[in-house]
């Protein structure tokens, strides 16, 4: 049945469900309220943006190649063949969706046959479906293998860097939300750009707010200058991040978090936000 509903209906019913409110999708005022009519309204740039394969390139010509993490190839399918060739630590991911990881950091515990079945099953799903993202469903599906940036055989902190350009003289505003424990026990802090612990939470997650100062990237005006860069003429973007043995790769662009659904508090701040996620919303430009 929920095929059947319009995007229109669809769009303010999932809203009304997350935010208890009628939406404004044709003149957005609100921070939901923008991603929302983003998601309906995609901008060209938005597909190349999210592929993970293809906005490597962007990010090598915005900011330059050393904030890449290596890639040991990129595969129209997996196979047998194929994984016993890659090295014996890596990360083999899908580049067209969340969530379709696989980070391998003992290839020989692992079934070849098994891990290539889920590798290409990932190419069959339509990433985006249930929240109608239309920007993931032009993305040309692949299969990348990434350098595993592990610390002790784990998975590394994931810094995610919210960028918002008022594009009215102000200068950007930052924070940034980490995120630890992604194979155990998951925790997450915000912080603004001065590493300073942020007056607001992502809803759901107010009891792991921290502030620790020792858990400040000695990169973090690195990490900041680049997101901004890589941001662009956007009003909005998430910039997510990884710091390995010093230094600072980039992760992904992510332009409607959690399909939209993504919310801030106290209240309140949902308007503030939407006030410096300047609209409509702008092309970025793609170096060459």
């Amino acid at each position: 049945m929920k095929n059947l509903i319009p995007d229109w209906l669809y769009f303010q019913l999932v809203y009304i469900k997350n935010y208890q409110r009628i939406a404004s999708f044709n003149k957005p005022v609100s921070f939901s309220e923008k991603l929302f009519a983003r998601i309906q309204n995609p901008l060209p740039a938005f597909s190349m943006l999210a592929d993970k394969v293809a906005v490597r390139e962007y990010v090598a010509n915005t900011v330059g190649e050393r904030y890449l993490i290596p890639c040991y190839g990129v595969f129209e399918q997996m196979t047998p063949e194929v994984f016993r060739g890659l090295p014996e630590q890596f990360v083999l991911k899908a580049n067209h969706g969340a969530g379709q990881v696989i980070i391998v950091t003992d290839k020989s515990s692992l079934s070849p046959e098994l891990v290539s079945a889920q590798a290409n099953a990932w190419l069959n799903e339509e990433y985006g479906d249930d929240s109608r993202e239309r920007h993931y469903k032009l993305i040309p599906r692949r299969l990348i293998a990434e350098k595993a940036l592990l610390q002790k055989n784990d998975s590394p902190d994931d810094y995610k860097v919210h960028v918002f350009n008022p594009h009215d003289g102000r200068d950007p505003y930052c924070f940034i939300q980490l995120i630890k424990g992604r194979s155990g026990t998951l925790s997450q802090a915000i912080y603004l750009s001065d590493w300073t612990k942020a007056p607001f939470w992502r809803a759901g997650y107010a009891l792991a707010q921290k502030n620790d100062e020792s858990l400040r990237p000695a990169c973090l005006e690195e990490m900041l200058d680049v997101a901004v860069k890589l941001t662009g003429s956007l009003g909005y973007a998430r910039v997510d991040f990884y710091v390995h043995e010093g230094l600072l790769y980039f992760g992904e662009v992510t332009l409607t978090p959690a399909g939209g659904r993504v919310r801030f508090e106290p209240k309140g701040l949902d308007t503030h936000l939407g006030n410096l996620f300047s609209w409509p919303d702008k092309m970025p430009e793609i170096p060459v």
